[in-house]
């Protein structure tokens, strides 16, 4: 379920973003329809610029164009995570022609966090948005639909559920953390955030999506940030539902 565009627009309203872009007709289109969704946008033309902008830590998400002149999106990917100050990452997607699982695996290992495919089609990139800006706790639509579906009871009761399922799937996930097992990791985030999709749980969803992405793409456990992040959603999800629902 799509959701309502007044509602992307107030999530993004003000978010900055560093835009990587060396093709002049690329940073004015890419540029023009990321301002439209109310975000402040900063545009250079190449790599090493890219990682001294990044340095300021001004910038909520950075799109990186992968083929640049001089030093590449993934070289100057990497740059930047190896300058940034502990418990800081800010979201880095690649953005390529190329979206083969090998392209999206070196994207991954260089320190990106995810992938938009050129050409940008304008559905996607708000979805990418959503998931890296601070979705929406809860989707309204999907909440307003529930809600003339279920009683408040079941509701709760499915939220409970939801609620225990995650908090118990975090603690799982640290214990296949320590046994190596990233596959495991991968395919419980997949299950949980399956789950809390069902729900409209959009920010929560999100992460697991990631962690999901990470595991599986590039063989990448998720980091004490990854689950610092994964526990604030499901806070405020979790905060949501008990404002709205009976005890």
């Amino acid at each position: 379920m799509t959701v309502a565009l007044p509602e992307v627009l107030a999530v993004l309203a003000g978010a900055r973003v560093l835009l990587v872009e060396d093709n002049l007709v690329n940073q004015r289109l890419t540029s023009a329809i990321l301002m439209k969704l109310g975000l402040v946008v900063e545009v250079v033309a190449d790599g090493r610029e890219a990682v001294e902008r990044a340095r300021s830590g001004r910038h909520d998400l950075i799109f990186m164009d992968c083929e640049l002149p001089g030093m590449d999106g993934l070289a100057a990917t990497r740059a930047i995570r190896s300058a940034e100050p502990p418990g800081r990452r800010v979201p880095v997607v690649a953005m390529t022609g190329a979206t083969s699982p090998e392209d999206r695996a070196r994207c991954l290992a260089a320190g990106m966090d995810d992938h938009i495919a050129k050409p940008i089609a304008l559905g996607q990139l708000t979805s990418l948005l959503l998931r890296w800006l601070g979705a929406a706790p809860v989707s309204t639509p999907m909440w307003q639909e529930l809600q003339t579906e279920l009683r408040p009871d079941e509701l709760a009761e499915l939220v409970d559920l939801l609620r225990r399922q995650v908090s118990e799937g975090i603690a799982s996930m640290r214990v296949r953390l320590a046994a190596v097992d990233v596959a495991g990791i991968g395919e419980l985030a997949h299950a949980l955030g399956g789950a809390a999709g069902n729900l409209g749980a959009l920010a929560l969803a999100s992460q697991l999506r990631a962690i999901e992405t990470g595991c599986r793409a590039a063989g990448a456990p998720p980091t004490e940030a990854a689950f610092a992040a994964l526990e604030r959603a499901l806070a405020e999800v979790d905060g949501f539902f008990r404002a709205r629902l009976p005890p």
